[in-house]
């Protein structure tokens, strides 16, 4: 056999980030209704008291003791955003507190609404026009199959079918259509788009969005992660969480009791960086006397 010779692979990104507190996010996106899992690493092996974590610098939960995992359930698209955290711990009298740069998270829907194009080019004939449903879909694989329904009027004008297109004879009306995956229990229809002399205004379409969504797997706890009910958020409990704090109202909250506090671990989780040499002096923030 000659010599195999083969193409240059695509080029990767690689970000190295040389701060004190790394915040380990989900590389691709996260699908709305799924459990989205971050954790905030630590440069050094140090007496962690609390860990908070921000979207978009606003507070969103926080940890009390050596814990770092954070669990977001039941994902909504308003949990898109940059996410940081900060580590705080107390050393020769002394409070410490570093954080991480922001890091992008992305939520997107599974199913998302809809676009109808209308295409009546003469070239497919004086009488013949092609309804288009454009949607984006990211069911995570084996993606269940998704089924599309075209309607004029509101009314159902054929079979369902695969494809996002089909042709129809050339009428005026308002057009839509509806996109549907029956395993995820997922249905979203376009907004009506009227076609030729159409008398009266647009015709909503003939049932509400359905936006419900059925988890394709189970999401599983990091290995020796205990977690109480407060660490796995709800959406409304994520929105009533408190606004982000200052730097001077941080530090006198330190001990105070947190609605997300979970149990202490016995001993300090081992961390990726232990075996590095000893960091620099890390930035230090007084404590108040007053």
């Amino acid at each position: 056999m000659g010599n195999l010779k083969t193409k240059p692979s695509l080029p990767v990104e690689v970000v190295v980030d040389g701060g004190w507190a790394i915040l380990q996010a989900p590389q691709h996106p996260v699908l709305v209704g799924e459990t989205m899992t971050l954790q905030c690493h630590l440069r050094g092996n140090f007496p962690v008291h609390e860990t908070i974590l921000y979207r978009n610098g606003v507070e969103v939960m926080r940890q009390n003791g050596y814990n770092s995992h954070f669990r977001l359930t039941e994902a909504t698209v308003e949990d898109d955003g940059l996410y940081s955290c900060r580590a705080s711990w107390d050393m020769r009298q002394q409070t410490h507190s570093v954080i991480s740069v922001d890091t992008p998270v992305h939520v997107v829907e599974v199913l998302s609404e809809p676009v109808l194009e209308i295409d009546a080019d003469a070239k497919m004939g004086p009488d013949k026009m092609k309804l288009i449903c454009h949607v984006k879909y990211h069911a995570r694989a084996p993606a269940p199959p998704i089924n599309f329904y075209f309607y004029k009027n509101n009314k159902l004008m054929g079979p369902a079918v695969s494809a996002n297109h089909n042709v129809f004879r050339r009428a005026p009306g308002w057009y839509s259509c509806r996109a549907k995956v029956p395993q995820l229990d997922l249905v979203q229809w376009s907004e009506a788009r009227s076609f030729g002399d159409v008398p009266g205004t647009q015709m909503p379409p003939p049932r509400p969005h359905v936006r419900s969504f059925k988890p394709l797997a189970s999401s599983k706890s990091p290995p020796g992660h205990r977690l109480t009910p407060a660490a796995q958020l709800t959406r409304s409990q994520r929105l009533a969480a408190t606004p982000s704090v200052s730097e001077r109202s941080l530090h006198r909250a330190f001990g105070a009791p947190s609605r997300f506090e979970l149990p202490k671990p016995s001993s300090p989780s081992t961390d990726q960086f232990s075996n590095q040499s000893p960091p620099p002096r890390p930035f230090i923030v007084s404590q108040d006397d007053d």
